[in-house]
């Protein structure tokens, strides 16, 4: 998972956020590619973008951050 514009907001957290999940998609085709090259299993992802406000914090006792959006 990411995020961007936070924890401060920004004019380019849109871009950034698409071009991390570019990157991502990139870096997960060639490692799709070397596994199956090494006749290992591999996996595949999905990317999703979701854009407007979220609500994000520390949830538990782990500690965790969750990030929650508005589901319409």
């Amino acid at each position: 998972m990411c995020a961007g514009g936070l924890p401060v907001a920004n004019t380019t957290h849109a871009t950034d956020v698409v071009n991390a999940a570019l990157e991502i998609q990139q870096f997960m085709k060639n490692h799709l590619q070397q596994r199956k090259q090494e006749n290992k299993e591999g996996f595949e992802i999905r990317i999703g973008i979701h854009t407007g406000t979220v609500v994000a914090g520390i949830v538990g006792v782990k500690n965790s951050l969750m990030i929650f959006g508005e589901i319409r």
